[in-house]
């Protein structure tokens, strides 16, 4: 290195010393030229750890998103079964819908009581009435097979089932107390939106 220098001709070290100079000074006053840009040991290994990083942060965002996943499609299973089409006056919605599966199943309800409503929780309203059904035992488990496949469903609060005739008995009387669960507009509107974003 020393001999170099000395066979350098005197304009050819001020040259030198000038571009030593120009190099050091672009060095501290240019950011992208500092030495954390340039692809030094040291650079190259936190690079890899800060992409190791954002590696696992990412990996925990899609455990996050997969746990949200399961839980929406766990809602959406319990829901299924609900009255999710939004009702101006879900009583009337419910006494129509229970007559419309006694004409599939070619029987008359018999005295249907008033359809009462209670708040079972936020999002959830129960309608339940009361009926009475006489008719034979293949006209009743007609009934019930219709109302079993009905969507959207009807729940059992009581159901009960004794001869028309304890004496003479010619068929079978059905009384019981029958539900409807209804979701609240806003969850309607929750369903809905989360199947639109849905991937």
């Amino acid at each position: 290195m020393i001999r170099i220098w000395q066979n350098l001709t005197r304009r050819q070290r001020v040259l030198l010393m000038v571009a030593v100079i120009l190099l050091f000074s672009l060095l501290l006053t240019a950011p992208e030229l500092k030495l954390s840009g340039l692809p030094l040991p040291g650079n190259i290994r936190q690079e890899e750890s800060q992409f190791k990083k954002l590696r696992r942060e990412l990996a925990a965002l899609q455990k996050e998103e997969q746990s949200r996943q399961n839980r929406l499609f766990k809602l959406r299973s319990q829901a299924k079964p609900l009255w999710s089409k939004p009702a101006k006056v879900p009583t009337v919605e419910v006494q129509s819908e229970l007559e419309k599966v006694a004409r599939r199943a070619h029987v008359t309800l018999q005295n249907v009581g008033a359809p009462r409503t209670t708040k079972t929780t936020d999002n959830i309203t129960s309608v339940e009435l009361t009926l009475r059904l006489t008719g034979s035992m293949r006209d009743i488990g007609l009934f019930l097979s219709e109302l079993d496949k009905n969507e959207p469903a009807f729940f059992w609060a009581t159901c009960t089932l004794r001869p028309d005739n304890p004496r003479e008995p010619r068929g079978v009387t059905l009384d019981g107390r029958i539900q409807a669960l209804i979701l609240s507009a806003d969850a309607i509107k929750f369903f809905a939106e989360t199947k639109e974003s849905a991937p």
